[in-house]
């Protein structure tokens, strides 16, 4: 057993200093060729034109990122990346819905640019308000938490999207029934990883804990691929478990 932790440790070591100094991408999930990839300063983001709204978005989030220094962004604007054209405000007026970060506005805080660049509708999708302030904003600030006690983390989070969703707005952005968040930590001695799906509902209470799942169900639900740079064997064992006590999770009870 202590052999085998050293060859882990061993190969997380090599991997961390195949990806040190220089901004790696771990956070990116994997993308076909044909897929379009839009970058802005600090997150990258895929758009479903046929949902109007991010198929994901991913970030990597460090400590010198935390200080709240940049005042909030006064509008929500159209994202003149996509050149399909975004969703904008009309769509979301009077709809009920709010309109949810997927990349945090807190998160961007830090930086003018980043902050002006959160409230971008390519970073926009329909939350029902309860959802959105309570336990989607629980999370957020928990994600928050991870990053002061491990310095950094990796970031992908998105709507659910399928065929045969509700919309709102002349532009029909679909209202997703689910949202999903995966986090990795990764360094030289760690990797871990965690996710989250939650139903967009009200009445949920900020019990995000219950909704904690391994990586590998979220990629399984979305047909996609997350943290796929890792070395296979340390991503595989990494997304297929939840480390409840490294997360600082409340685990379920066992039936």
């Amino acid at each position: 057993m202590r052999i085998l932790s050293l060859i882990v440790a061993i190969s997380l070591l090599l991997a961390a200093i195949n990806l040190s100094g220089q901004n790696n991408g771990l956070e990116l999930p994997y993308t076909g060729i044909n897929d379009t990839v839009i970058c802005h300063a600090y997150y990258c983001f895929q758009y479903s034109e046929p949902h109007e709204q991010a198929k994901w978005v991913a970030y990597e989030f460090e400590m010198n990122e935390l200080p709240l220094t940049a005042e909030r962004a006064k509008a929500f604007r159209t994202d003149a990346a996509v050149v399909t054209i975004t969703a904008d405000n009309d769509d979301y007026y009077k709809s009920g819905y709010d309109k949810g970060h997927l990349a945090p506005s807190r998160d961007m805080a830090f930086d003018p640019i980043a902050q002006e660049e959160s409230f971008y509708f390519s970073n926009i999708s329909p939350q029902v308000p309860d959802f959105n302030r309570i336990i989607w904003r629980g999370l957020e600030f928990k994600v928050r938490k991870w990053v002061e006690k491990y310095e950094k983390v990796y970031v992908i989070t998105g709507p659910v999207l399928r065929d045969g969703l509700p919309a709102i707005g002349e532009n029909r952005v679909s209202i997703p029934e689910y949202f999903y968040k995966a986090v990795l930590v990764f360094n030289d001695t760690v990797c871990k990883t965690v996710g989250f799906l939650i139903p967009n509902c009200d009445s949920l209470g900020n019990k995000y804990s219950g909704y904690a799942v391994s990586v590998d169900k979220i990629e399984n639900i979305l047909n996609m691929d997350f943290f796929y740079m890792l070395e296979d064997s340390i991503e595989k064992k990494a997304e297929a478990e939840i480390d409840y006590d490294f997360w600082q999770l409340v685990k379920p009870k066992e039936e």
